[in-house]
């Protein structure tokens, strides 16, 4: 007897670093390559539109200015430089250095200039569903950009999880952003979010996933797009740590 195959806004995917994959949507000769889009659907809030670009800065290189209907998170791997921000009435910029996270809200621009002698490598995820809501003051919120060395660190048995943000942004989808290290032998029991899509990007190490049925190679580089609702869990056989970062937002607005 014939099975039905799972709806592609079920199924988890596992994306990895495409040598070949093509220059989407910025200026010839910049750095950002398009690595997955996927819609996560929900019975109460429709679709949830996620793209994942790739981001792949010279020594010294400056992305172009980007902006997007859509509110955006920043992971930058290894970074000195700064996030440069331009809203409606004011600009700014932040300093970074190291592994560092910014979240953009909708219709703010951004850049990311290096100031060091190596490549940038990072990843640029863009969430997009019904208009999110604003906090109570009706404004929307300004950027934010958080350098993890700050936070402390919480150990459960076989990983180390580091939570990058106190509390997720006062509006849009954003509701957590951790660092996750599992150590040589460790994993992350299997569990689900209802209500929540996750993407985890591996910073380093080797490593597997299990998205419902099926197992999955998880490397440096990589991406891993896990809708609600599906099972999932992450395990460690190295003699090396394996580092990732976590995303969750928000299905319903």
């Amino acid at each position: 007897m014939g099975c039905c195959s799972m709806p592609k806004d079920r199924e988890g995917l596992i994306v990895g670093p495409a040598a070949d994959a093509p220059f989407v949507d910025v200026p010839a000769g910049a750095c950002l390559v398009r690595v997955a889009e996927r819609t996560f659907a929900s019975r109460e809030a429709g679709g949830l539109q996620v793209q994942v670009d790739r981001l792949e800065l010279p020594a010294w290189g400056r992305t172009p200015q980007l902006s997007s209907h859509a509110e955006r998170a920043l992971i930058l791997r290894e970074a000195t430089g700064a996030v440069l921000f331009e809203g409606a009435s004011t600009q700014w910029e932040t300093a970074v250095n190291g592994l560092t996270i910014a979240w953009i809200p909708p219709g703010c621009a951004h850049a990311f200039r290096s100031t060091c002698d190596v490549q940038t490598h990072g990843l640029l995820v863009s969430v997009e569903g019904t208009e999110p809501k604003n906090d109570a003051s009706g404004l929307r919120p300004g950027a934010e950009v958080v350098e993890p060395g700050r936070i402390p660190a919480r150990c459960m048995v076989s990983f180390l999880t580091r939570t990058l943000m106190r509390k997720a942004p006062p509006a849009g989808r954003l509701r957590l952003c951790e660092m996750q290290t599992l150590l040589p032998g460790g994993y992350v029991p299997s569990h689900a979010h209802d209500g929540h899509c996750e993407i985890c990007y591996v910073l380093c190490g080797r490593g597997a996933m299990r998205l419902g049925g099926d197992d999955g190679l998880l490397e440096a580089g990589q991406i891993a797009l896990i809708p609600p609702g599906l099972s999932h869990g992450a395990t460690n056989p190295a003699k090396d740590v394996l580092q990732y970062v976590i995303l969750q937002f928000d299905i319903m607005s």
